[in-house]
């Protein structure tokens, strides 16, 4: 099933037949981008504070590093 995004925060995964894998398609931005976007976004309007910023800033490089 194949969708093209409308903007560039959309993103889609195609499984290749007969191989496991999910491969971004081109020109679409990787869920982990849209995580940084929105969570700069959050932090420039002031909806979350520094500390709040740093820890989520952790977990995502925690959480990239498994």
């Amino acid at each position: 099933m194949c969708r093209y995004a409308s903007n560039l925060l959309q993103t889609e995964e195609t499984s290749m037949k007969g191989i496991d894998l999910n491969i971004p398609r081109r020109g679409m931005v990787l869920s982990e981008a849209k995580i940084n976007f929105f969570l700069s976004k959050l932090y420039e309007e002031n909806l979350i504070g520094t500390e709040d910023y740093v820890i989520a800033k952790k977990i995502l490089n925690e959480k990239r590093r498994t």
